[in-house]
This record gives C-alpha cells, structure tokens and sequence, in this order.
C-alpha cells in the first residue's frame, strides 16, 4: 500500500475504532449509561491503544528518517481525527465547533505529540 493510503487508512481506523466502541456506553435513546469522566476516560485509553498499535505497525517496516514521519504521521491522525468529527460526531451530538474543541478536540494533540517523541527515540536508536 502506498505510503499516503496507508497513513490515511490508519488515520479512519484511529478514529473508528473508538467512535464504535463509544456506541457500547449509550442506550437507545442516546443517553450515556456511565458517568461522563469514565467514559471519556475510556475513550481516551482506546484511542491510546488502537494509535500505539497503528504506529507500531506502521514504523516497524520504516527505514527512513523516523523523526519526519512520525511528524507527518501525527499531524495527519490529528486532522483526520478532527474532520471526521467535524464531519460525523459533531452534528450528531449537536455541539458547537467550540464546545468540541474545549471537550474532545484538544485531545487529539497527544497523536502529534506520541509520535513525535516516538520518532526522535527510533533515531536516537537508529544512530
């Protein structure tokens, strides 16, 4: 797979992955069955885990400079994540861009962060 499909692809699987599971914690009528901080909580530990593995994945056949695509890596699941949320979940909980940002949107700035200092340290190691 060509190198921008696959981040693009991992992009969408970093955000679907945690919107599916979201679904699990609502009842039919869209009212959330546990308290709000846990389930963000949750939310953010799935987000973790499904962009470590995805990182993972996608480094450890890397060969490049680490530190660059990891940058590019990290801003491109960032924008992603974001558009699809502007695009799916923003209309779909009824919020204002600002209350997303404040709320969810900030959140997404561990991905540029993680991967960033992930590939300083495979440089580092590479050396």
């Amino acid at each position: 797979m060509k190198r921008i499909g696959k981040i693009a692809l991992f992009g969408f699987i970093l955000w679907i992955i945690p919107f599916f599971f979201s679904f699990f914690f609502f009842d039919k009528s869209g009212v959330l069955l546990i308290e709000e901080n846990f389930f963000k909580s949750i939310m953010v530990f799935i987000g973790n885990l499904t962009g470590s593995f995805l990182l993972y994945f996608y480094l450890k056949k890397y060969a490049g400079n680490f530190l660059k695509e990891a940058i590019i890596i990290g801003f491109s699941w960032f924008l992603i994540n974001v558009l699809l949320d502007v695009l799916i979940l923003i209309p779909m909980a009824d919020m204002t861009f600002l209350s997303y940002l404040k709320d969810i949107g900030i959140r997404y700035l561990v991905l540029p962060t993680f991967s960033i200092f992930l590939g300083a340290l495979l440089n580092l190691k590479k050396a």
